[in-house]
């Protein structure tokens, strides 16, 4: 397990072995052969034999958990690990505090260590058919958003369509699009306002209907929230710059 105080910086080295590096906390940076790395949360990295690492630009106070192993490198997809990706600490911490009290033993079992190493691979490969797996599901979540954007939907009846629980629904939504479901149906409501305002002469009530809004306040509220003007000003102000616009060209 490793640390950084304030400032630190990655050791300028050469290892002679393999490196697998499990974040938990904080910024690693580093470069490798040139080439710049930032490592966050939730990240592991495996440092190739025979690469140069330098710490050129500080860390923010990185956490992480690092093993030295001897590996052997394939093209093959389908039986190998990435050099990098990402995976939720929680789910292997309790392998990795293991692994780093056994090798701290007085006389540690060499087997009971590669077993414990090979834990934390299987683990990581059943991370990325999980990663997988949720891609496709957040596909599916975000298609049926834009298709019942118009629509009442809370992350309830989410939770009953998808099977999932609500607090994983916004984890997974945070985790590839850094936003909640909450959210992510905001901004696709005030999009389809916003251009049913410039491409028709629908009233408010009907554009505040069209787009899933319950009535025009909360039509009003998006766009004070989005624009800090009210729809009406939002409409007249880009309808006027619209046509302004008309008849100039590139060339």
């Amino acid at each position: 397990l490793r640390k950084f105080v304030e400032n630190e910086r990655h050791v300028d080295r050469t290892a002679l072995y393999d490196v697998l590096i499990i974040m938990i906390g904080g910024i690693l940076n580093f470069t490798e052969n040139g080439k710049n790395i930032s490592l966050e949360r939730g990240e592991w990295y495996i440092q190739k034999a025979g690469l140069h690492q330098q710490g050129i630009q500080e860390s923010v106070l990185p956490r992480y958990y690092y093993v030295h192993f001897h590996g052997y490198y394939i093209r093959d997809k389908e039986y190998g690990i990435p050099l990098r990706g990402s995976i939720d600490p929680g789910d292997i911490e309790d392998i990795l505090i293991k692994l780093y009290r056994k090798e701290r033993e007085l006389n540690p079992s060499i087997i009971e260590c590669c077993s414990l190493f090979y834990s934390l691979l299987t683990n990581i490969r059943e991370s990325l058919k999980k990663s997988k797996e949720s891609y496709r599901t957040i596909k599916r979540m975000e298609r049926y958003l834009i298709e019942n954007s118009n629509k009442r939907i809370t992350i309830e009846m989410l939770s009953d369509i998808f099977k999932y629980t609500p607090d994983h629904i916004i984890r997974m939504f945070k985790r590839n699009y850094n936003i909640t479901p909450g959210q992510y149906l905001f901004n696709l409501r005030f999009k389809h306002a916003a251009r049913l305002m410039l491409t028709t002469d629908h009233t408010l009530e009907n554009i505040a209907e069209e787009s899933g809004y319950c009535d025009v306040s909360g039509l009003y509220r998006a766009f004070i929230k989005k624009t800090g003007i009210s729809p009406s000003k939002w409409r007249n102000a880009n309808i006027i710059e619209n046509q302004g616009n008309k008849g100039s060209y590139v060339q």
